[in-house]
């Protein structure tokens, strides 16, 4: 089985379409909320802060026209995984502990792993 971890939303339409050509030969993971779909994904990882929107003082602090837009309209589902903040500051150091860390889970998987990273600088 294949795994696919994307990131951003410039990688959503290629990770949900790949799923949907070979879904029971690739888990898709989406780094970051997709605003879109989750069942296109088998895992969604975002942090706790896109669901604000959901929250007893963001229904005080967000108009309900702008709701659709920040955030899904449902609580996560058991596909998505919440994190404290976002996630990135991902550095050669920080994939170095990464990779030595996993490496006895990802040791016995066919070889070669295949890596495609899709996306470069941004803006700020």
């Amino acid at each position: 089985m294949a795994i696919v971890i994307a990131c951003g939303r410039d990688t959503i339409p290629y990770a949900s379409s790949v799923r949907c050509l070979a879904p029971d030969n690739v888990f898709v993971i989406q780094i970051q909320h997709p605003r879109y779909r989750l069942d296109r994904f088998d895992l969604v990882v975002t942090p706790r802060h896109d669901y604000y929107a959901l929250t007893a003082k963001g229904q005080q602090g967000v108009p309900w026209l702008f709701r659709r837009w920040i955030t899904p309209r449902e609580p996560p589902g058991p596909n998505v995984v919440l994190t404290s903040g976002a996630l990135h500051q991902a550095d050669s150091a920080a994939l170095r502990v990464a990779a030595t860390n996993w490496h006895d889970e990802l040791a016995p998987l066919p070889k070669p792993l295949v890596v495609v990273n899709i996306g470069g600088p941004t803006s700020k």
